[in-house]
C-alpha cells in the first residue's frame, strides 16, 4: 500500500513540474532613489519628502519652470524679472541648496543672483522636493534641502506617443512652445523632446507714488527684462533581462535680461 501512495505521490508531482510555465518574465520598476537610511515607514521619518507631478503643475501656465515649483507650500523663488529664477526651500537659497536632473548635479543657480536654475521644464515627470538638512544624504550644500528632477524611462512596448504645446503670455507679448514624442520596445526605447521661449520687455504695475518726478513720466515696460531660451533633451537607451544602459543628453541655451536701475535721480558726490 505504501509503495502504491509513494508512486501516485511521484507521478502527481512530475505532472505539476511539467506544467509549470518556463517562459521568460521581464519586471521593470522605476529608478531607486534612497532617501533614508535603512528601511522606516513613511511616518517615522523625521522630515518631509514631497514628490511632485510636474505635468499637474504645468496645468497653470507659466512662463518659467521655478514659477511653477513656487506654487507649492515649502517652495518660493527669487526673480529678476521674468527670466531669472532662483529657487528658495524655508527661507534658505544659493550654496544652501541643490538641485539634481536625472542624477545630475546642477550649480548653476548656486554662484549669485543673476545665475538661472539651468534646467528646463520639458521631458521630467516627476520632482522630488527634500526640505532641510536632512538632504545632506544627497551630498554637500544642501543644507536648506535639495530638489531632484526625475524621467521616466519609456516602457516595454509602449507605442509612440507625443505631445505639442504652445503659450501666449499677453504682458510679456511672448511665447513658450514645446514639443516631445516617446517609445518603448522590448529591447530598447528613446525619448525627444524640445522647447523654445521668446518673450518681449513685460509690462510694470505702475503705483502710485509720493513724490513722482516732476517732468519725465515712468516708463510702463521694463527695461531689459526681455529673454529668449532653446533646450533640447533626448534619451536612448536598451534593455536585457537583467540589466538597462541608457545615454541622455541635454543642451539649455539662455539669452537673459538683466533689468538694471535706470533711476536718473542721482547726486553728486561732494568731496
Amino acid at each position: 500500500m505504501k509503495k502504491i501512495f509513494y508512486l501516485l505521490l511521484l507521478l502527481i508531482t512530475n505532472e505539476a513540474f511539467s506544467q509549470s510555465d518556463t517562459s521568460k518574465k521581464y519586471i521593470e520598476i522605476d529608478s531607486v532613489v534612497i532617501t533614508a537610511f535603512g528601511k522606516r515607514p513613511i511616518k517615522n521619518i523625521p522630515y518631509n519628502i514631497e514628490r511632485v507631478n510636474l505635468k499637474k503643475l504645468q496645468l497653470t501656465p507659466r512662463p518659467q519652470l521655478m514659477q511653477h515649483l513656487s506654487q507649492l507650500p515649502s517652495v518660493s523663488a527669487i526673480t529678476s524679472g521674468g527670466d531669472i529664477n532662483k529657487p528658495v526651500i524655508r527661507g534658505l537659497s544659493f550654496n544652501q541648496l541643490q538641485m539634481f536632473a536625472n542624477g545630475t548635479r546642477i550649480d548653476n543657480q548656486t554662484w549669485d543672483d543673476r545665475h538661472d536654475i539651468g534646467i528646463a521644464d520639458v521631458g521630467y515627470d516627476k520632482i522630488e522636493i527634500i526640505n532641510g538638512p536632512a538632504a545632506l544624504v544627497y551630498g554637500p550644500n544642501t543644507l536648506g534641502g535639495a530638489l531632484a528632477f526625475e524621467e521616466k524611462t519609456p516602457g516595454v512596448n509602449e507605442k509612440a506617443n507625443g505631445y505639442v504645446n504652445l503659450g501666449y503670455f499677453g504682458n510679456s507679448i511672448g511665447g513658450n512652445l514645446s514639443a516631445g514624442i516617446r517609445e518603448g520596445k522590448k529591447d530598447w526605447f528613446y525619448s525627444l523632446y524640445s522647447a523654445y521661449q521668446m518673450h518681449a520687455n513685460y509690462v510694470q504695475g505702475e503705483g502710485e507714488e509720493t513724490n513722482p518726478p516732476p517732468v519725465e513720466e515712468d516708463k510702463p515696460l521694463a527695461p531689459n527684462s526681455k529673454f529668449t531660451n532653446m533646450a533640447f533633451k533626448g534619451m536612448i537607451g536598451v534593455r536585457k533581462e537583467k540589466s538597462l544602459h541608457k545615454f541622455t543628453y541635454s543642451l539649455y541655451s539662455q539669452n537673459l535680461g538683466i533689468i538694471e536701475d535706470e533711476s536718473n535721480n542721482t547726486t553728486p558726490v561732494k568731496e
